[in-house]
């Protein structure tokens, strides 16, 4: 969160920007951008969360000078009003700066963001300044931007798998420590607790066999229709299917987790955007994350934000 703290104070307070990028620790290359946010005026109160597509789109759009005042007050309202859109624009920043240096020349490889800085810097002109600056990183920046769109984009089946452990365990409530427990013994408990044992193993295959055949009804009916998602998705995200085949699972993932109702919890919900954005429903999955609450199942959500587009 340094960073993002940081990056609101550049954009808020008009010191000088160079020591407060430096001492940020963003790159110094993005002094021309930050001193125009700083200046943008918001067209609007509202702040709309942006997602790493619209980010990139607003970057490649100021690198090749053809963006407009909308985007920057849209990116700059973002940015100071949406931790999630700040902490993505920084890491952006980040792994921007990598491309650029990966896309200069052999003689300028080894030179340093600020010494390229340097080189274009008037002291007593900024506009001076940030043409010259232009000059200087126009050819190597444009060379990067067709880098930049053809960059592979996150993917969600390189970040998370369930081969080895279950999305979620389940405890009984013994491993509760409730002081009252009933023994599952009824043929409807056998076939929940067979099931579970194949979940808990990572056999989805296996559990959703087992859970095939109960009636789905009763005590454990919503326990059933939760650990068969979760189970479904374990396998749209094993290495075995590799992000191939899975329409069906994932389909009947979300069906599973919609049939929960309006009482979902908030780590039902965690899992069911999952599965949304797996089956590619962005804006569908936006939304449950934004209705989780639960301060545990939020830092977990977080993660999934670099996956909806």
């Amino acid at each position: 969160m340094y960073m993002v703290e940081q990056l609101r104070k550049i954009l808020k307070f008009g010191e000088d920007l160079e020591p407060m990028v430096r001492e940020a620790g963003l790159p110094s290359g993005y002094i021309p951008l930050f001193l125009e946010l700083r200046q943008t005026q918001s067209l609007s109160r509202e702040c709309r969360p942006l997602n790493l597509k619209e980010l990139d789109d607003i970057l490649i759009a100021y690198w090749a000078g053809r963006y407009t005042a909308e985007q920057l007050s849209m990116l700059k309202a973002a940015l100071i009003g949406d931790d999630s859109t700040a902490r993505l624009f920084v890491k952006r920043l980040m792994d921007h700066q990598g491309h650029i240096r990966a896309g200069m020349n052999a003689k300028e490889a080894g030179l340093s963001m600020d010494a390229l800085i340097k080189r274009g810097r008037s002291v007593n002109n900024s506009s001076s300044f940030y043409k010259k600056w232009a000059a200087v990183w126009i050819f190597p920046i444009a060379a990067t931007i067709l880098t930049v769109l053809l960059w592979p984009r996150l993917s969600i089946y390189d970040k998370f798998n369930f081969d080895q452990e279950p999305p979620l365990a389940f405890q009984t409530d013994v491993q509760r420590n409730l002081l009252e427990y009933t023994p599952l013994s009824s043929p409807v408990d056998s076939f929940f607790i067979n099931g579970m044992k194949a979940y808990l193993a990572c056999d989805y295959k296996q559990a959703l066999n087992i859970w095939a055949g109960h009636p789905m009804k009763g005590k454990h009916e919503r326990l059933i229709r939760l650990y068969s998602a979760l189970s479904y998705i374990g396998l749209a995200l094993s290495r075995e299917n590799g992000n191939k085949q899975n329409d069906n699972n994932i389909s009947r993932a979300i069906t599973l987790l919609r049939g929960l109702g309006p009482d979902i919890s908030d780590t039902e919900r965690y899992f069911y955007a999952l599965a949304l954005i797996l089956a590619e429903r962005d804006s569908e999955a936006r939304e449950q994350l934004k209705h989780i609450s639960d301060p545990d199942v939020q830092a977990r959500a977080e993660k999934l934000l670099p996956y909806v587009n």
